[in-house]
C-alpha cells in the first residue's frame, strides 16, 4: 500500500501554495500603492521620501520584504512545475479542443500574464530598488517650518550626505535624504516604461 504524498509535495499542496503565495502578493501590492500614494503630494517629495527610508530601514517591513522575494520565487517555481506536469500527463494534444469553451482569457493566458508581470517585477526592482541602494538617486534636503509647516528643498551634493538624517534646530526640521520621488520623475519621463507599467497593470 502507498503512502499519499505530503499536501504540499501533490498537485492540489503546490496549487494552494500559489494560492497563498499570490494572495500574499496581491496583498503587499495594495500596502505598496497606498504608500505611493505620497507620490501626489505637493510637498517635493518630502512625505515619499520618508516612506521609502521607513520602508528600508524598519526591521519588520525588512521582514516582510524577505517574504515577499521568497513567496515570488515559489510562485513562480510552481508555476513553472505544475505547467511542465500537465503538459507531460497529456503529451498528445486533444484531437478536438476549444479553447473557449468554460474559460475566459485571462484562465488560458496565465503563462503569458505571468511572464509579462515577472518582467515588470524585475524592471521596477531595478528602476527603483537597486538604484535606492546602489545607484546614483539625486540627494535632497528639506527645511520644515514647524510653525508653519512649510516645507523649502535644495538638491544637495553626495559629498553633503552620508546617510538619512532628521533633526531639529532653531524650530526647523532639517531632513536629508535620498530622493526617490526624483528618481519616479526620472524613470517615468521614458515612454517606454510608462507602456510596460499599463500593460502589467492590465496584467495584474
Amino acid at each position: 500500500m502507498s503512502k499519499s504524498n505530503p499536501i504540499f509535495s501533490s498537485t492540489v499542496g503546490k496549487k494552494l501554495v500559489m494560492s497563498l503565495t499570490g494572495l500574499f502578493l496581491c496583498l503587499f501590492l495594495i500596502v505598496h500603492l497606498i504608500g505611493n500614494l505620497q507620490l501626489f503630494y505637493n510637498d517635493a517629495g518630502y512625505a515619499f521620501n520618508k516612506y521609502a527610508v521607513f520602508m528600508t530601514t524598519f526591521p519588520p517591513i525588512k521582514i516582510v520584504s524577505y517574504l515577499l522575494y521568497a513567496s515570488v520565487i515559489i510562485h513562480a517555481l510552481y508555476a513553472l512545475i505544475l505547467t511542465r506536469k500537465n503538459k507531460a500527463a497529456r503529451p498528445i494534444g486533444y484531437k478536438v479542443y476549444d479553447g473557449n469553451a468554460g474559460s475566459k482569457w485571462n484562465s488560458r493566458n496565465m503563462g503569458i500574464l505571468g511572464t509579462i508581470v515577472l518582467v515588470f517585477l524585475v524592471t521596477h526592482m531595478q528602476n527603483f530598488w537597486y538604484q535606492y541602494h546602489w545607484g546614483e538617486v539625486p540627494y535632497i534636503e528639506y527645511t520644515k517650518d514647524l510653525a508653519t509647516g512649510e516645507i523649502s528643498h535644495q538638491e544637495i551634493s553626495a559629498s553633503d550626505f552620508h546617510e538619512f538624517t532628521s533633526y531639529v534646530e532653531n524650530g526647523k526640521e532639517i531632513t536629508k535624504a535620498k530622493d526617490l520621488y526624483r528618481q519616479v520623475e526620472f524613470a517615468f519621463e521614458n515612454i517606454g516604461l510608462v507602456v510596460l507599467y499599463i500593460i502589467a497593470m492590465g496584467a495584474l
